[in-house]
């Protein structure tokens, strides 16, 4: 007779465990470091560690974690067995983030790029080059800050950087603006147009 599972049991918890709330779901959570005792129709115990495939002896374990952002949980199922992964959901830590250095990012009017339309008319839309070189200070609300670059991960989440060209086109001058996004808090990194005659 075929055995089957009968019963799951976390041995230890994945590394990460704790996550921002509102930015936490099944796309984002980290399962390095899981481990389960998983119990057989047989009686016999097979130990299974997450790594990358979610597969033990022929059975597949699967993961609903579509209620991870209100509990913090995950239930993991494997045949006639289910065990729930919890979760902690903590605080936003951030107060605010600010522009240290690396504010100097210019372009120059109308080169590098394409003729688009919005529906104020036509705009010369720029090719962007990831401001890398950007530094910003995260300030969190018990009073600690640190630095990293835009596009760092900082505590397993990104410092992210966009612009909005269609709606607001770039041109000649410096109040030109793409933001920078660390955990819901923004900031403006200011783009230069200089004008093609003089630049």
């Amino acid at each position: 007779q075929t055995k089957y599972v009968t019963a799951l049991e976390i041995v230890s918890t994945p590394e990460k465990t704790e996550y921002v709330e509102d930015y936490v779901n099944a796309d984002n959570i980290n399962y390095y470091g899981l481990k389960l005792k998983v119990t057989w129709s047989d009686g016999t115990t097979t130990d299974w560690k997450y790594n990358y495939d979610w597969s033990v002896e022929g059975e597949y374990i699967y993961r609903d974690a579509s209620e991870v952002g209100e509990t913090g949980n995950v239930e993991l199922t494997c045949g006639d067995a289910s065990v729930t992964l919890a979760l902690t959901i903590i605080e936003n830590p951030v107060d605010h983030i600010e522009i240290v250095s690396g504010t100097e990012f210019s372009y120059v009017e109308n080169y590098n790029g394409y003729i688009d339309e919005n529906e104020d008319g036509e705009f010369f839309y720029y090719h962007t080059n990831y401001p890398s070189d950007a530094v910003i200070k995260i300030v969190y609300k018990n009073g600690i800050s640190e630095t990293a670059r835009v596009g760092d991960s900082v505590n397993d989440y990104s410092i992210s950087w966009d612009h909005n060209q269609y709606n607001e086109a770039w041109v000649v001058g410096t109040n030109n603006k793409s933001i920078v996004t660390y955990l819901g808090h923004s900031v403006v990194l200011p783009i230069t147009v200089k004008d093609n005659k003089v630049a």
